[in-house]
């Protein structure tokens, strides 16, 4: 007869114990990799947006801008790509002094040309991997000034500071931009609308003529303007501090903010388009301390752009070879 030794309760625990720390590891290492898939995925999609709207606007010869907003899709935060081009019209935007959230600084423009894009017939809008998002740099509206001494500048490789768009997560935060890029007629990137000589543009999305922010529609063309209460886009940089300043705060006169899902803000474009992963930035910063308020836009702002200063991939094009590229420095 022979004795069959069973494993004492010392040695089952010890057995548990090894597999769940090779669990915990297993598990890491396939979220890592899930994370990788999904951002090298959305760097390709967004590779090949990139693509479509530069051929558009050669096709066309037709300015043609690729946008990205905020959604909230099946209870998750996306972001969503249009491609949009001029509608034919322009406005003149004019910021009466008395609507100013705040006494406007001299020297910053009161009117501002705008134009109206409206989505591409046929082309429907594209949702990005979920997790995934796109900013820009901070080129459109420049390092400000307040006469303190104070610069929006980042103390980082470039120089650069980031926009980060809007977040429609269960958390809310302070609102972000609706980033994009603009290809000209001749197929490279531009600033501004070369047709209407307009700085900035806005993609009316339900091609109402009205731009819809903060639950309403104004109509532009009969002087209805939306107030931009609540929008901080650039936090500065007190100079030589070397650090961001959460209570200075660059606040807005212009529509540059999305809020809601069918807000239709002004597109701030840049030079390049810089692809992150926002689900991973969360789990590193806390979003929570992020509410709608100066501080906490300035907060979220500074986060975005330390990491997306480390972690982003940068996509640009070549304008000799017309292909979209990702920095290789990065």
């Amino acid at each position: 007869m022979v004795n069959r030794r069973a494993f004492t309760l010392i040695e089952l625990l010890a057995v548990i114990a090894i597999l769940g720390i090779v669990g915990v590891f297993t598990v890491t290492a396939y979220t890592s990799i899930t994370a990788d898939v999904r951002r090298a995925s959305a760097v390709e999609q967004v590779k090949s947006l990139l693509n479509h709207a530069r051929s558009l606007a050669l096709k066309s010869g037709r300015s043609t801008m690729l946008a990205f907003r905020a959604r909230k899709v099946n209870g998750f935060a996306r972001m969503e790509a249009i491609i949009a081009q001029p509608a034919g019209d322009s406005t003149v935007w004019h910021l009466p002094e008395e609507a100013s959230p705040t006494p406007v600084p001299p020297g910053h423009m009161q009117r501002v040309q705008i134009s109206r894009f409206i989505p591409v017939e046929g082309v429907d809008p594209v949702l990005l991997p979920r997790g995934t998002e796109v900013a820009v740099p901070g080129h459109a509206i420049g390092n400000p000034d307040n006469g303190t001494g104070s610069t929006s500048s980042l103390p980082y490789s470039g120089d650069i500071q980031y926009l980060p768009p809007s977040h429609m997560g269960n958390i809310v935060e302070a609102p972000g931009i609706m980033p994009g890029i603009i290809f000209g007629r001749d197929g490279a990137a531009v600033t501004g609308v070369p047709e209407h000589q307009s700085r900035f543009g806005w993609i009316d999305m339900d091609r109402d003529g009205r731009q819809g922010l903060h639950g309403n529609d104004y109509q532009l063309t009969l002087g209805e303007y939306p107030p931009c209460d609540g929008c901080f886009v650039l936090p500065l940089l007190i100079a030589g501090s070397g650090a961001a300043q959460s209570n200075v705060e660059y606040p807005e006169w212009w529509p540059l903010c999305q809020e809601t899902e069918l807000d239709e803000p002004w597109v701030l474009t840049g030079p390049f388009l810089v692809v992150f992963d926002a689900d991973e930035l969360r789990t590193i910063e806390r979003a929570q301390d992020w509410p709608p308020t100066r501080v906490g836009a300035a907060d979220r702002a500074w986060a975005h752009t330390r990491y997306i200063d480390e972690f982003g991939r940068r996509l640009f094009f070549n304008r000799f070879s017309g292909v979209s590229l990702e920095d290789a420095d990065r």
